[in-house]
């Protein structure tokens, strides 16, 4: 193999191996929010809060941010779902 051939092969094996680092990086700290998220949620079972409720809001809390986040992206005025006021035709 050429000189600049096997400086690509290196190149792409350290990408390979960068990415295969950050993989694991996300897969902990994914496995590290679960598990914090268990505690949290034994937590506050045991201290009496329905959990399931809790989540149903959270749920609904990150719909709501989910929509605001897709219409200041898109530029599309918020349906807030009232009409808009009359106008008034001036003389």
């Amino acid at each position: 193999m050429t000189q600049t051939t096997d400086a690509a092969i290196a190149a792409i094996g350290e990408t390979v191996a960068k990415e295969a680092g950050l993989i694991d990086a996300i897969k902990a700290f994914i496995d590290a929010n679960a598990t914090a998220q268990a505690q949290l949620n034994a937590e506050l079972a045991a201290e009496g809060v329905d959990v399931s409720k809790l989540q149903s809001f959270n749920d609904a809390m990150k719909a709501n941010q989910d929509r605001l986040a897709a219409l200041i992206v898109s530029g599309t005025p918020a349906d807030t779902g009232t009409p808009a006021p009359a106008q008034v035709p001036s003389n």
